[in-house]
């Protein structure tokens, strides 16, 4: 069982992660592990998933690899995803401050793949146009930090469609959604 615990830091909100085992019929503690800071101006909660013995959970900014090891019997960061291409301001061209591509919103994790999504990316002063990015296991079997081995967009890059709010994957197809903003309804993307 994992958790997802906000907690007060002395440098603000921080992200951590509680870890329960299941002995008999009782759930007791077993570690916990930060994963950093965790900014609630977007509202952007964490995302998870889990498959086997790899968790991956989102964190402003950033998505951690966690794996079991059966040695030490508790869960370690392996890897640690980023987008490489974090928004820029659309109207001043310098870095934003707080990145509002909301990277990491929604996560899947699938047996090689990791996909990210990122719904309130921009493009040039297009905003909330959306992305889904893409992470591939080594053939090695382990998940290397870094950044995106691609990055999926959707046909029309038009502002307020929040592509990758949602993901899933049924065999071979990824589905996306974007939600509804004003008068734009909502869209599934496959």
């Amino acid at each position: 069982l994992v958790v997802p615990v906000g907690t007060n830091g002395s440098d603000g909100p921080r992200m951590k992660l509680m870890f329960f085992k299941k002995n008999g019929e009782q759930w007791t503690y077993s570690h916990d592990m930060n994963l950093g800071a965790m900014f609630i101006l977007f509202k952007n909660p964490p995302a998870l998933d889990l498959n086997d013995n790899t968790l991956v959970a989102s964190v402003y900014q950033e998505v951690f690899v966690i794996e079991y090891d059966h040695t030490s019997q508790q869960w370690e960061k392996t890897a640690s995803l980023k987008a490489s291409d974090p928004d820029k301001d659309p109207f001043f061209g310098g870095p934003v401050i707080i990145d509002g591509s909301a990277f990491g919103r929604s996560i899947k994790l699938t047996q090689d793949h990791i996909f990210v999504g990122a719904p309130g990316k921009n493009f040039d002063t297009t905003l909330d146009v959306g992305a889904v990015y893409v992470y591939q296991r080594n053939p090695d079997g382990t998940w290397s930090s870094g950044t995106e081995s691609a990055r999926l967009l959707p046909q029309h890059k038009t502002g307020n469609i929040y592509f990758g709010t949602s993901l899933d994957v049924l065999h071979n197809t990824l589905m996306t959604g974007g939600i509804s903003s004003g008068a734009i309804p909502g869209k599934v993307f496959v």
